[in-house]
């Protein structure tokens, strides 16, 4: 059965060319075959591949220009050559020209190829990956950059806004770890609304419940002690859910949070922590921060408005974390990658020395 991923075999040599086909297939693979590079780079820009294998010795367009030309036009489509008897300087020449890998001909053990494209395939994987990783990163910082700038725009007309939402910037945009930077951006919050308490629920995506990350205005081991809430269920629950404020006195119909009254609070306001524009549903919700006032208050919607402008920007920093530290786990695994393959340029290095010592050794008669 096939496993969906398309290798291109470019070779001028109809047996081997038949045989590596055959064996890939065996293997699950989809393939493809070019009698020589010309024909090669025909189809590599006509149709999709996965992997290339491509001989060295060819006519019309040779191995060498095959991965030369398809570096420059699709760097990210990795090229293996295979290399025959008594060229093996040429296939680590093709590697230093772009190619990911060699395999020398005759094969010994056809289960090097297998092992070889696989090799390859998960390290292009690795690549693919942390290029992605990036480019949402740097896509998540142009959007917050944005939300800032517009956000600043509207906060110069009133004093105590202004000084609010620039401390939650400034807590969010230093390089503080979570915990540190949820505990501040809690404070700031409650300073903002002028309330008495609040925390800070993430969403915990295996479970489907908001856990305490951060609190301020309670006892000590609250955020040890706090219930996780399941997405949807009481008011905070409907807010991670639906996304959309909501605001209140703690009465016993909701028994999540009328047992926050055993603290002293009576009102609450609670908003969503989105990725992205406050408004936009279709950025995820991460979590939820709530403000509580130990007397009854009808908060009103400016008042609304600025709660949730301070949780967009959390749930930006709390998302800018998480793909930060996925980030830095695939450079991790791409670094250790890139280790083993130089390691095994320079073994490969050794052998050839080895290699041309030994011709270069008089035979013993």
């Amino acid at each position: 059965m096939s496993n969906g991923r398309r290798i291109l075999i470019v070779d001028d040599e109809p047996l081997i060319r038949r045989a590596m086909a055959d064996y890939l297939e065996d293997c699950g693979y989809e393939t493809a075959v070019a009698v020589d590079g010309a024909e090669g780079l025909e189809k590599a820009r006509a149709e999709e591949f996965d992997i290339v294998l491509a001989d060295l010795r060819m006519p019309r367009v040779d191995g060498l220009q095959v991965v030369a030309t398809l570096k420059s036009e699709q760097p990210d489509l990795p090229v293996v050559v295979v290399s025959g008897t008594g060229v093996l300087s040429d296939a680590i020449g093709a590697m230093r020209k772009g190619a990911w890998d060699y395999i020398t001909k005759p094969v010994q053990d056809i289960e090097e190829i297998r092992v070889t494209v696989e090799q390859v395939l998960e390290r292009a994987q690795l690549v693919s990956e942390r290029d992605r990783y990036q480019r949402e990163l740097e896509q998540l910082n142009v959007s917050l950059e944005a939300e800032v700038a517009c956000q600043t725009e509207d906060l110069r007309m009133q004093n105590r806004e202004l000084a609010a939402l620039n401390q939650v910037s400034y807590v969010i945009g230093d390089p503080l770890d979570l915990e540190t930077m949820l505990n501040r951006a809690t404070e700031a919050a409650v300073e903002a609304i002028g309330a008495d308490g609040g925390a800070v629920r993430l969403l915990n995506p295996t479970t489907d419940e908001l856990v305490v990350a951060a609190a301020r205005g309670f006892d000590e081991d609250y955020v040890a002690s706090a219930t996780p809430i399941p997405l949807g269920q009481g008011a905070i629950g409907q807010v991670a859910k639906t996304g959309k404020p909501s605001r209140g006195s703690l009465t016993a119909d909701d028994a999540r949070i009328a047992a926050l009254k055993g603290h002293g609070f009576n009102s609450f306001l609670c908003v969503p922590l989105r990725t992205g524009e406050a408004q936009d549903s279709k950025h995820p919700i991460v979590g939820v921060l709530t403000v509580y006032m130990q007397g009854q208050r009808d908060f009103d919607a400016h008042e609304v408005d600025l709660l949730a402008n301070i949780g967009n920007q959390i749930g930006v920093a709390v998302a800018r974390g998480q793909y930060a530290a996925d980030l830095r786990e695939t450079n991790i695994q791409l670094e250790q990658a890139i280790h083993e393959l130089r390691q095994l340029d320079e073994l490969r290095e050794q052998f050839i020395q080895n290699v041309a010592h030994e011709l270069r050794t008089p035979l013993a008669l």
